[in-house]
């Protein structure tokens, strides 16, 4: 399960609540935990809890040799082509291949924060950004260009693309804090999402902080109705059989 979307549009926050309050276990599941009406709080408490039933990544890794690299570049102190940068993300993934396909393989389920997706979404972006403003794209690349240095990636099963903006509480902006155009990059991550031929659910994680305890008050958080909405794709997700390793 990959968690995938815009700069602070929430997806650490709902996969810290995947991972700590529903590390599910597909023996716990049936089919009357697909409808969302007997999706309650009784099928997530203690008793359902498998903590060895769920191994979590987040990408990028800025811990390693490689991932030290791009946070220097994600903090502006190393310049390198963009091809060769997104090479170090794509690297910095496969660190991790063999611990993944031997998770998948032990029949545990993997989730991730962020994938090749983002780095489809944004390149994407970044040239059609840099196109409409009539600047020079160095580099160009394709989606075969950018899935290619990922090969031998295990694609996931599903993929959570979560809409939604909270790097600043007060305003809305259309940007990211690094610039890029929101609707365009969203848009971005749809496509490529769907060029994977992976199943997908867009998540609405977009009302605000000050909006949500109102709401709280009145009709419930917005935050339960989401992480509600996703708890009921992983219960999806897991009572299925599982499927045959596919790779990138």
């Amino acid at each position: 399960m990959v968690v995938e979307g815009p700069d602070g549009a929430g997806k650490t926050t709902i996969v810290d609540s995947i991972v700590n309050a529903n590390h599910l276990d597909a023996n716990h599941l049936d089919a009357s935990h697909l409808d969302a009406s007997h999706l309650d709080a009784s099928h997530l408490d203690a008793n359902h809890l498998d903590a060895n039933a769920w191994v979590r990544y987040k990408y990028p890794d800025r811990t390693t040799t490689i991932g030290k690299k791009i946070n220097d570049i994600l903090t502006g102190k190393l310049t390198v082509p963009k091809k060769v940068e997104l090479k170090f993300f794509a690297d910095n993934r496969q660190e991790d291949k063999q611990a993944i396909i031997n998770a998948l393989t032990q029949g545990k389920n993997v989730i991730v924060d962020r994938y090749v997706y983002s780095s489809i979404a944004y390149t994407m972006t970044n040239q059609f950004q840099q196109a409409i403003n009539q600047l020079p794209v160095d580099d160009f690349m394709t989606y075969r260009d950018i899935v290619k240095m990922d090969k031998g990636m295990p694609k996931p099963d599903i993929v959570l693309l979560i809409h939604g903006n909270h790097l600043d509480e007060r305003s809305e902006p259309t940007e990211t804090k690094d610039g890029y155009d929101r609707n365009v990059l969203m848009a971005n991550f749809m496509n490529a999402i769907a060029m994977s031929n992976t199943m997908a659910a867009i998540i609405d994680n977009t009302q605000k902080k000050d909006s949500m305890r109102e709401g709280a008050q009145r009709n419930g958080s917005n935050r339960d109705a989401t992480l509600q909405t996703v708890n009921l794709r992983i219960a999806q997700v897991l009572a299925a059989p599982r499927k045959k390793l596919a790779f990138f």
